[in-house]
């Protein structure tokens, strides 16, 4: 007969045990909570798991390990502009916030870490234990020292700027290469807070991040404003799901140039403006570097009540779609704004499937027609995918007949087909299985 031991719970000089085993303290850095959350914070997989605060600014290297809970309290800065460091968080790890006023920002130089797994993906989210409304926290920023055309100096030798949603950093500088960390199987669920009008805290948003950073396998679902808001910077981005944002899902200001691949965006029946809302730079449409990402693998799910396009380009930004899938916006597919976005020139479609009640947003006013421009290139269709859900299956689909290769550029992967998401070559090719929700 096997025996068993029973376990009492010691709480002494910070340290919880249980008689019989161990459980780690709170991390140095962070603040033991036991006392006003003595079973842990709520959720918790485990009980009684050490609850764990963060507050103002760390200034050494720390790490979460996934046998505490943690919380956000207030504004949590990693490092300074004069003192880096690195914050890591450990697979499984489960952070939370508690009012709009919440967020995490990693300043210039310094670093994240948080690299999850498909079966234990870190999770960033409110207080509330399934709680699905929006706005229950602030949002993760990200501040690099890459490129952008929107100076708060405009005589300045290096152009700097400071982020938005009441951010106290700088982003901006040369370094197109800068490495911010690795964001890898991170669930960033139900962000997003409007500090002022037209100055937000997004679900992610990344602040002239350059191309050393990995942001790869990453969700946000329910944020009160854009999913992942891009102002400058050389960011590449890989397996992005954002899904039910107020806003925009995908937005991108001031000179991003990055490249996306497997991106799927995916509106909720409540709310929701633009798949993708793309500007270079409001105040000169001109100017440089021009915002000009090359995004492949694009699936946008439209069903918001709103007015709104699947994609969305403006005040002069360039952009290049390879291989995307755009269906069900409420206003158009495809939609051009301003004379400097056509002027330019630097808007192309290759491989894509499209179709939406309007499926172009023509003007006879501007330079050239969208539907015009989406037809030149002989690539592109105008027809319904034949989506099941967000994938692609149907071996009749348009999508399989219409693909282009951009494999000869290491970033990209060779794909046999347009959008997202396709399972048709088996369950296994949903990237999505395991560590993403809401879908």
């Amino acid at each position: 007969m096997r025996s068993t031991c029973m376990k009492t719970l010691l709480v002494s000089a910070g340290l919880i045990v249980w008689q019989g085993s161990a459980l780690a303290a709170c991390p140095e850095g962070t603040q033991d909570l036991s006392a006003s959350y003595p079973q842990g914070l709520p959720g918790s997989d485990l009980v009684n798991r050490p609850a764990c605060g963060l507050a103002g600014t760390l200034l050494q290297n720390t790490t979460l390990t996934a046998d505490n809970t943690y919380l956000l309290q207030g504004a949590v800065y990693v490092g300074t502009e004069t003192q880096n460091a690195a914050l890591t968080i450990n697979a499984g790890v489960t952070l939370r916030g508690s009012n709009g006023r919440d967020f995490l920002a990693i300043r210039r130089g310094s670093s994240i870490f948080a690299e999850g797994r498909a079966d234990a993906p870190i999770v960033m989210t409110g207080f509330e234990p399934g709680k699905t409304t929006r706005g229950q926290w602030g949002g993760l920023v990200l501040n690099g020292r890459s490129t952008l055309n929107q100076c708060r100096d405009v005589n300045a030798s290096v152009c700097e700027n400071s982020p938005e949603g009441g951010v106290d950093a700088s982003y901006g500088g040369t370094i197109a290469n800068d490495n911010s960390g690795v964001l890898r199987y991170v669930r960033i669920e139900y962000p997003g807070f409007e500090v002022s009008p037209d100055n937000e805290l997004n679900g992610l948003t990344l602040n002239s991040v350059g191309s050393g950073t990995t942001v790869d396998y990453v969700q946000v679902i329910g944020s009160n404003d854009d999913g992942i808001e891009l102002f400058g910077g050389t960011v590449n981005l890989k397996h992005i799901v954002i899904a039910g944002s107020q806003d925009d899902g995908l937005d991108w200001d001031f000179g991003w140039t990055g490249k996306a691949q497997y991106v799927l965006i995916k509106q909720f029946a409540d709310d929701g403006n633009n798949g993708i809302e793309a500007d270079n730079n409001v105040n000169n449409q001109a100017a440089a570097p021009r915002s000009n990402p090359t995004i492949a693998n694009l699936t946008f799910i439209g069903g918001s009540p709103k007015k709104g396009d699947g994609i969305l380009l403006r005040r002069g930004t360039g952009a290049s779609f390879y291989n995307t899938v755009i269906s069900g916006a409420a206003s158009s597919c495809i939609n051009l704004d301003d004379a400097e976005t056509f002027n330019a020139r630097q808007v192309k479609f290759e491989g894509v499937v499209a179709k939406c009640g309007t499926t172009f947003a023509d003007s006879a006013s501007d330079p050239f027609t969208v539907s015009s421009l989406f037809n030149q290139s002989g690539t592109n269709i105008e027809a319904d995918p034949m989506l099941n859900g967000y994938a692609v299956q149907n071996e009749n689909s348009p999508v399989f007949s219409t693909f282009v290769d951009l494999s000869q550029d290491s970033f990209f992967e060779e794909a046999f087909f347009a959008g997202a998401v396709e399972t048709l070559s088996g369950s296994s090719a949903d990237w999505t299985q395991g560590w993403v929700k809401g879908l």
